[in-house]
């Protein structure tokens, strides 16, 4: 049962459960076969309709399972030219996945770790419950001049609502690579990519990393790429900036982003779609919330902190 799963979500977990040819440390199989029963509880917990602390564990295991099958990968030289500012601090973040009207519709969860190798790996999941979600994952390395932390690789992996695979995207710094990963008709894999240019801006996963700068108001603007591979894997220009301040607002502080057209952008801005992200007021390296597409051409869900009241988010709404 549990093969058959992962070979039907993510066939590279299934690789990763074998710890000898994973190159994990020992010690880790525990964990993994722990994690992989979490997967197979909420495959259960979607057929039977359960909710509730299983859910919640479940997300959280998924997070475990995302930052120890990436620990073996050793440190490189990386081609990205940002920095990021390095963590405040590590753990889990409990989170929830709300849908368009701010209604609750599933888990969610935002991990850093410090693994042993000295690298930083951060972990997304959000998803709704009985349904689809996404995993994302980036692995970043140390620098000291400024200090901060580079990129290394970023992936993203999503399952549709009936448990079907949607494929992988996966970035690769040191190798210049992005590549998007889709099942065939005949249900095998294909890939394609494209090269990224020398010193890339390439930011899809740790962007609450990214905007740091704007929310703490030390820049005005910020630019980027994404890359996507909805009708075959491309760049995206990518501009963010902070929201105009409103005092009724109080409470947080919104980096608003979206495509960047350079002198066409204020013409075109308002037909575009723009995604947020919100920051602490009183401490604004402290990520509150974002919303985003759950996948490609999929539902628009807002993910927010544990602990945040949804409503703060419905003054935001654009």
């Amino acid at each position: 049962m549990g093969r058959r799963l992962y070979q039907r979500v993510d066939p590279g977990v299934n690789a990763a459960l074998r710890p000898q040819r994973a190159g994990l440390p020992a010690g880790m199989s525990s964990t993994l076969r722990y994690s992989a029963a979490m997967l197979r509880t909420r495959s259960q917990c979607r057929r039977t309709g359960q909710t509730g602390r299983t859910g919640r564990t479940v997300w959280k295991a998924l997070a475990i399972t995302a930052i120890v099958v990436g620990s073996s990968v050793a440190v490189a030289n990386a081609d990205s030219s940002l920095v990021l500012p390095y963590p405040e601090a590590f753990g889990v973040i409990p989170a929830t996945t709300y849908d368009s009207e701010h209604h609750r519709v599933g888990g969610a969860m935002l991990a850093i770790a410090k693994m042993n190798s000295g690298m930083i790996r951060i972990v997304g999941t959000t998803g709704i419950d009985h349904g689809a979600y996404t995993v994302v994952t980036s692995e970043l390395e140390t620098v000291e001049s400024p200090h901060g932390l580079r990129l290394l690789s970023q992936e993203s992996r999503s399952v549709d609502p009936d448990g079907v695979s949607l494929g992988l995207l996966r970035i690769d710094h040191r190798k210049r690579k992005g590549t998007c990963t889709t099942p065939g008709s005949d249900g095998e894999p294909r890939s394609k990519s494209v090269e990224l240019p020398e010193n890339d801006r390439v930011v899809n996963v740790p962007l609450m990393l990214l905007f740091q700068p704007l929310a703490r108001g030390e820049v005005e603007t910020t630019t980027f790429q994404l890359f996507l591979c909805r009708g075959g894997p491309r760049l995206l220009d990518v501009e963010a900036r902070m929201s105009a301040p409103d005092p009724s607002k109080s409470h947080l502080r919104e980096v608003v982003y979206g495509p960047d057209f350079g002198l066409f952008s204020d013409l075109v801005g308002g037909l575009l779609p723009s995604f947020s992200f919100w920051f602490d007021e009183r401490a604004p390296h402290r990520w509150m919330a974002h919303n985003l597409p759950l996948y490609s051409k999929g539902p628009e869900v807002f993910v927010v902190r544990e602990g945040v009241p949804a409503s703060w988010l419905a003054a935001y709404d654009h």
